[in-house]
Formats: structure tokens, sequence, C-alpha cells
């Protein structure tokens, strides 16, 4: 016969691997303790909910940093070349502040890895960023006529040379504090030419060193 778990007498089972007896005292501590399981059950539900809730907040707050890290990054690589060159790198038009663009060589969404550096970014029109269907080619085109085949295979060479950079949130965050200080100050700063300035910004920002 089972003892009861809080007289300690013992009784005969009337349910499948009961723990209490049918005395009054033990069917209302047997209440209270079926009534804690509850409560803890539903106490570590909530602790999962929350937790649930700031992973969520996290993750939203990373997104939200690349963003604006991309943001940052989009707009050194147009200052840069606004201080060295008028023109857009894929049509050669003049590009105006207001509507240049930081167009990248190889596309953000499939080159994840290399979308923070500022040799993958140049100042383009918003035109040809957005709509030329012969925007690569173009762009493929100015990187050696602006500078040279060493440069261009240098852009081309990034994706093997970077395969990953698996950032923290925390390193984002860093990234973007640094990089929203380097456009304050970008009239500040001593640059010799557009292919160094990228060089030392890329180390400066921590992600490709």
């Amino acid at each position: 016969m089972p003892r009861c778990n809080h007289c300690k007498t013992k009784f005969e089972a009337y349910e499948f691997n009961g723990k209490y007896c049918q005395a009054l005292d033990c069917k209302v501590a047997k209440g209270l303790f079926l009534l804690s399981k509850i409560k803890d059950k539903k106490s570590k539900q909530r602790i999962k909910d929350i937790q649930g809730i700031n992973e969520s907040k996290k993750q939203a707050k990373t997104v939200n940093d690349k963003e604006q890290l991309q943001k940052e990054i989009n707009k050194l690589a147009r200052k840069i070349d606004e201080r060295f060159y008028t023109t857009c790198i894929d049509c050669d038009r003049i590009i105006i502040d207001t509507v240049s663009h930081g167009a990248h060589r190889f596309n953000v969404g499939g080159h994840e890895n290399i979308r923070f550096n500022l040799h993958n970014v140049h100042a383009s029109t918003s035109y040809c960023n957005m709509y030329n269907t012969e925007h690569k080619v173009g762009y493929d085109k100015k990187l050696v006529e602006r500078y040279n085949q060493e440069y261009y295979d240098l852009v081309h060479g990034l994706d093997l040379k970077y395969k990953s950079i698996n950032l923290l949130s925390t390193e984002i965050t860093k990234a973007l504090k640094i990089a929203r200080k380097l456009n304050r100050d970008f009239n500040k700063t001593v640059l010799t030419d557009s292919i160094s300035a990228r060089t030392l910004f890329n180390k400066l920002i921590g992600i490709y060193k």
C-alpha cells in the first residue's frame, strides 16, 4: 500500500499512482500541490515567452543595425568618389549628391560577406544602380579605366578573400558607431586617393582587417 505524502499513513490506492489519501487535510494538500505545479508551469512558460521576446528584439536590432551600417558604408563610398571623381562608376555621367547611390559590384543579397567592403561599393547615378540592365558591364569597364586591371582583380577577388565574416551583434553595433563618426569627420580626414581611402576606412571600421 502507498504512504500518503501529507499525513504519511498508508492508504488503499483509489487512483493510479496516487500520492495522497482521502482525508480532508490530505485532499487540501493535494490540491495545493497541483496548484503549485500549474503555477510553476505557467511561470516557466512566462520566462520562455520573455526570453523569446528579448531574442526577437535582439534579432530585430541586429537587422536594423546592419541596414544602418550599410547606409553609412554607402555614404562613405559616395563621399570618397565625390572627392576624387564626379562621375558615375557605370555610365560616366556627372553624379549629383542628392541622387547618387552607393552601388555594389556584387549584390548584397548573394554576397553578404562583402556587403560592407568599401572596395565593393562605388558611387553611381540612381538610375544606373536601380534600372540599368548593363549595370555590371559598365561597372567593370570603369573599374579598369578609372583605376587599373589590378584593382579590377582586387574587387573581383573579394568574395574569395572574405568567404565569411560571421559578425556578432556587438561587432555590428561597434562598426556602425565608427562608420558614423568617419562620415561626420570626413571633411577633416586627409586622403590621397580613392583606393587608399577605401582601404583605410575598411581597416578603421574593423570588419575587413
